[in-house]
């Protein structure tokens, strides 16, 4: 291998390492999971072997970082996602502050079960829920709160 492949090899080997020492260090009984980036090419450049940490049982599930307004780029990274993590619980992620109305939000979870998805991440609290953080403020109230209906109807 290329002095980059096989650092790069190494830095992989290196991170997968850490989750196993994370899984062997905590009890079976508490989940561990990760929240990884969306696609095997992105995992790659991260140095992020997920799959294998799914299928060698270091963690209980997975969140992709599917954070995506676009439903055209949001429903592959999806589908890639339940293709290549068979060994464990798939929780696709959405980035709720790329979402202009909460439409988009419908939509993705619709994608998400139609794929046969169990459930799926929210990310982040301040686009659900006032925060003193001034980096929320931008966030109108009247947006969260439809959000948040939005939410309470595709849960029921």
């Amino acid at each position: 291998a290329s002095q980059p492949q096989a650092w790069n090899r190494f830095r992989a080997m290196a991170v997968t390492e850490v989750v196993r020492g994370i899984r062997e260090a905590i009890p079976r009984n508490v989940a561990l999971t990760a929240a990884v980036y969306p696609t095997a090419e992105s995992r790659a450049r991260v140095h992020q072997e997920a799959e294998a940490w799914a299928d060698l049982g270091l963690v209980d599930a997975t969140f992709p970082m599917i954070y995506s307004a676009n439903e055209k780029e949001f429903k592959p990274r999806m589908e890639e996602g339940f293709e290549k993590f068979r060994a464990g619980p798939l929780y696709p992620g959405m980035g709720l502050y790329r979402h202009e109305t909460p439409e988009q939000l419908v939509r993705q979870i619709g994608l998400i079960r139609a794929a046969g998805g169990r459930g799926f991440a929210l990310l982040c609290y301040g686009n659900l829920f006032k925060t003193p953080d001034p980096g929320w403020a931008h966030e109108s109230d009247d947006l969260r709160r439809k959000r948040i209906d939005v939410l309470r109807s595709v849960m029921r």
